[in-house]
């Protein structure tokens, strides 16, 4: 069978003291379930006006004034809640990694001229989320199982994205266990029987 990993990321900037990355697994028929209920949502609980060339994002349905003038917060709380349970409701696996600058600062001093802070804290991430993939397959799926990596088209992430997987496959860096112990807590959800796990 065939998977995708939808990624994404948040907090990497110089800003944050955490970076974390998140992403679904998912096969061909969950996909194509998924699509009938983004579609399902949609139609039901979209103001009309706002269906032409429609792209969720939550941070926009929430805060940007476009979608305030006669959707009120009751109504777009409930449009994001609906959205956000589709992966639940499908049982479809869902990861998170977190990696924080707490405890990067030292090691980092001896790599600054080939890596920021915050692209380290995001290495952190990228290899505690790696795992856990790889975990979940050991775990749930055949040998002859191939899955991709998809993270959001942007040209500068995925050049980042690029530069970080080289480092990985180079092993230009030695991590130690406190590297990978900053909170919060990582955790793999799997969604196949209600089992959270947290390593």
């Amino acid at each position: 069978m065939n998977y995708s990993i939808y990624v994404d990321e948040a907090g990497n900037t110089s800003q944050s003291s955490i970076c974390v990355i998140a992403g679904i697994i998912t096969n061909n028929k969950q996909e194509l379930d998924a699509e009938k209920e983004i579609k399902s949502i949609i139609s039901q609980k979209l103001p009309a006006r706002y269906r032409d060339n429609f792209y969720f994002h939550a941070s926009d349905i929430w805060n940007s004034k476009i979608f305030r003038e006669d959707w009120n917060s009751e109504q777009r709380g409930e449009f994001l809640n609906s959205m956000m349970s589709i992966p639940s409701h499908l049982k479809i696996p869902s990861a998170i990694a977190a990696g924080g600058k707490e405890g990067l600062r030292t090691i980092h001093k001896e790599f600054e001229d080939k890596i920021s802070i915050e692209n380290m804290q995001l290495l952190i991430a990228m290899m505690q989320f790696l795992t856990k993939i790889d975990h979940y397959f050991r775990q749930h799926c055949l040998k002859e199982d191939t899955y991709s990596l998809n993270f959001e088209n942007s040209p500068k992430m995925s050049s980042k994205i690029t530069r970080l997987v080289n480092i990985i496959n180079k092993n230009e860096f030695k991590f130690e266990p406190e590297h990978f112990s900053s909170p919060p807590s990582q955790s793999f959800v799997y969604n196949d029987g209600g089992e959270n796990e947290n390593p």
